[in-house]
């Protein structure tokens, strides 16, 4: 099974690091506000 690597920039210019099996899947739900630490620093931006 092939993961991904991700890195978000956040709203208050702080980023984040994860990985996921579905790239996809994972950004949206971390647009919806989902993600956790990313919830409150939206909007996002993959990087």
């Amino acid at each position: 099974m092939a993961f991904w690597t991700s890195m978000l920039r956040c709203s208050d210019e702080h980023y984040y690091l994860g990985h996921t099996d579905n790239l996809e899947t994972r950004i949206a739900q971390h647009k919806l506000g989902k993600g956790g630490y990313t919830a409150t620093r939206l909007p996002i931006i993959l990087v």
